[in-house]
């Protein structure tokens, strides 16, 4: 999978999440075993895709002096994963929530820029 469509999954991922944070109940408690053993089965595979995307963008940064800055990629999949967790569990505000999508997306549209036809 190239560079690009994994950047468009992560979206559809955030976008995903988006919507579920905004209901108004959220869909597991923290102490509920049964609820995270379904999360973690959701959420096994975004994990390893982010982790994917972030080892090969990284590489390419190496490699082809790309305009991103690494940290800028290592805190976007950390964002990201904080992002799948909290649209789960709602244990943060939903400012906090906001900035964290909004972070997520300045980085994807710098991917997007530097990827255009991938």
């Amino acid at each position: 999978m190239s560079i690009l469509s994994q950047t468009e999954t992560i979206n559809q991922i955030k976008q995903a999440c988006f919507v579920r944070f905004q209901q108004d109940q959220p869909l597991a408690k923290l102490n509920d075993r049964e609820a995270f053993d379904v999360i973690k089965e959701e959420v096994t595979p975004q994990f390893q895709l982010l982790e994917q995307w972030e080892d090969e963008l990284l590489t390419d940064i190496k490699t082809h002096a790309l305009s991103i800055h690494p940290s800028l990629v290592q805190s976007t999949r950390e964002n990201m994963e904080l992002i799948i967790m909290h649209s789960f569990y709602h244990d943060t505000d939903v400012k906090r929530f906001n900035e964290l999508v909004k972070s997520v997306d300045v980085v994807l549209d710098m991917v997007r820029k530097v990827y255009p036809n991938d």
